[in-house]
């Protein structure tokens, strides 16, 4: 687009050579070069850094916007960047403004990714993009707080992988991390956004369903256990599967995260003892005790 504005300005150079022209012209161009910044003020993912930034930029196009009418429709020289006077003087603070807003806008959004990098290498697991264990616990806490007070249910998911070691030993590692990262992205596809994935560590993994009863969760841990059952990937020299377990509670004040991970920890035993690649539903009795 610069390179075209270039070519275009030297055409009125050479055929149409006033000056109200050559600066209506450039006017116009600057606003349309800097016209993606817009995104950054509508843009759905944009931070309060970047609405702020893109807002300035708006402005600053508005201005350019104005300067090439008013440009377009004199004919006097008192427009010039070149004669003395009012106009000169707010449009060289003007480029100077625009100047130091650029850097400046520049870095602090560059410091503004960064941080959000940290927070991301911080959150999440780096082989699959699913939560670390700290975050999660952080985030499933603060869900059994505020379902406690909704007086609403919370569904637990556990699970790993079948013969996992059988399948590092026979292939390697490497097909091992490419298991672990097909598999998280096939369930991926089975949640909402409100849901917690967790790599617990190796290849267990947990799901925190909030609002899920008894029957929403049955249905999701079956639709997980089928698109995992022999699915065939062009990356992975074998099929794999997975045992499961389930829970389902409404929690009160008293309730805590590590007895829904050692209640599912129980009943994902029990999926294993029933002959694997299937799930199995624990209970928590007024003793947090598995039936």
């Amino acid at each position: 687009m610069t390179l075209l504005s270039i070519i275009s300005f030297q055409f009125i150079v050479l055929f149409y050579n006033e000056e109200n022209v050559r600066i209506s012209y450039y006017s116009f161009v600057i606003a349309l070069i800097l016209m993606p910044v817009s995104r950054l003020v509508l843009g759905k993912a944009s931070t309060f850094l970047m609405r702020i930034i893109g807002s300035l930029y708006l402005l600053v196009i508005a201005a350019f916007l104005i300067r090439g009418v008013t440009a377009l429709l004199s004919s006097t020289d008192s427009i010039s960047f070149y004669t003395p006077g009012l106009y000169q003087l707010i449009s060289l603070l003007s480029i100077y403004l625009l100047t130091n807003l650029g850097n400046l806008g520049f870095v602090l959004l560059m410091k503004e990714k960064a941080d959000h990098e940290l927070i991301r290498l911080a959150s999440y697991d780096d082989l699959t993009g699913t939560l670390n264990r700290r975050t999660f616990t952080d985030k499933a806490n603060k869900y059994l707080t505020d379902y406690s007070k909704k007086g609403q249910p919370l569904s637990y998911l556990l699970f790993d992988i079948d013969n996992f070691k059988t399948i590092n030993d026979t292939y390697g590692h490497h097909v091992g991390d490419q298991v672990l990262q097909d598999l998280t992205t096939r369930i991926k596809l089975h949640l909402g956004k409100e849901d917690l994935f967790v790599r617990y560590g190796g290849d267990e993994f947990g799901i925190l369903i909030p609002g899920k009863d008894e029957t929403d969760s049955n249905q999701m841990a079956e639709q997980i256990i089928q698109t995992l059952n022999g699915a065939i990937s062009r990356s992975l020299p074998m099929t794999y599967t997975i045992s499961l377990g389930v829970l389902t509670v409404f929690p009160n004040q008293y309730t805590q995260l590590e007895t829904l991970y050692t209640t599912c920890d129980e009943a994902l035993y029990n999926a294993k003892s029933n002959g694997r690649n299937g799930v199995f539903r624990g209970q928590i009795d007024v003793h947090n005790a598995v039936s």
